[in-house]
């Protein structure tokens, strides 16, 4: 069974530029190993020499995080993709109960955006994410997680910035990030941009 393996333009590189690759696998692990047979020089990129999967690369199962799937063992069909996602300063983190992370809600930020507040807005999503739905009428830009790093210039630490991303994992952990880096007045869209068509914009594709 073929899935398609989404990589960013950094690991695209070494398998001739092409960033979805289909692999054969039932598991997020074989689909990957797939990966790795076809192109050698990738897999020291994703694995150490212990063949665990590096610290800083984050692996998705379409939206969802496979550590709260079954790992490794994320089953895959046909209509999967398989994304890989290095994390911001190696190590990404995740949101609890318990945690701090200001966020707003999508009613909330429509609200602000509609009273003309100064707001800058983050997708830190994948390019294919982008071309499904995005809030680019509301002035949002494209900055993928696994890019963000060498463009922390391009954002004011000191300006409102909302981060999103597709459910609001990926782009809690930015934010986390971007909060220990010396960002001020950053916040979570709350559910990412399934959230925002829930609640705002009903005609949005999802996915």
């Amino acid at each position: 069974m073929s899935a398609t393996v989404h990589l960013p333009g950094m690991l695209a590189a070494i398998c001739g530029g092409a960033r979805d690759i289909p692999a054969d696998g039932a598991t997020v692990q074989e689909v990957l190993t797939d990966l790795t047979r076809k192109f050698p020089l990738i897999r020291r990129h994703l694995y150490d020499d212990r063949g665990d999967l590096r610290g800083y690369v984050n692996i998705y199962r379409n939206e969802d995080d496979v550590r709260f799937l079954d790992g490794m063992s994320t089953t895959v069909t046909l209509r999967d993709v398989v994304v890989v996602v290095p994390s911001v300063a190696g190590g990404a983190q995740y949101p609890d109960e318990s945690d701090s992370l200001p966020q707003l809600s999508a009613q909330e930020l429509k609200s602000r955006l509609d009273a003309g507040e100064p707001i800058r807005l983050l997708d830190v999503r994948e390019p294919f994410e982008w071309d499904i739905a995005n809030l680019g009428e509301e002035g949002a830009e494209l900055i993928p997680m696994g890019a963000l790093g060498p463009r922390l210039g391009e954002l004011d630490p000191h300006k409102d910035l909302v981060v999103y991303c597709h459910s609001g994992i990926r782009s809690a952990s930015v934010v986390r990030h971007l909060r220990a880096t010396g960002f001020t007045r950053v916040w979570n869209l709350a559910g990412g941009i399934t959230s925002w068509a829930e609640q705002v914009d009903p005609s949005m594709r999802v996915y």
